[in-house]
């Protein structure tokens, strides 16, 4: 089962939504077409600040896997980490999904 929804975990505190959109732009790993992004969200810490984490959903499970090529990759000094979101859409109104059966650990689940 793919997801069109992927966590980014690792940004910058710092980093705006433009920035996690620049980062899926980078004609290094990402030659034309560019990725299609429907929309992200910057997670928020307890303390009301960003936590370095994201959701980033796309046009397409198509998409978020063309993505998952930037896995890794650095964004200013920090490298990203890309995982599956268990979830239909970053709308926090639509459940989670969890997979019938995957091997993914049960923190990169979403739930």
């Amino acid at each position: 089962i793919m997801s069109k929804v992927l966590r980014l975990r690792g940004l910058p505190f710092r980093a705006t939504e433009e920035d996690i959109r620049a980062f899926f732009r980078s004609e290094v790993h990402n030659p034309e077409p560019f990725l299609q992004i429907l929309g992200v969200r910057i997670e928020m810490g307890g303390d009301g600040r960003p936590s370095g984490e994201a959701l980033v959903e796309f046009v397409s499970e198509v998409e978020s896997e063309r993505a998952m090529a930037f896995d890794k990759q650095m964004m200013g000094n920090r490298y990203v980490e890309l995982r599956r979101a268990w979830r239909p859409s970053i709308n926090p109104q639509v459940p989670a999904q969890m997979p019938a059966s995957s091997s993914a650990p049960p923190e990169d689940r979403d739930g």
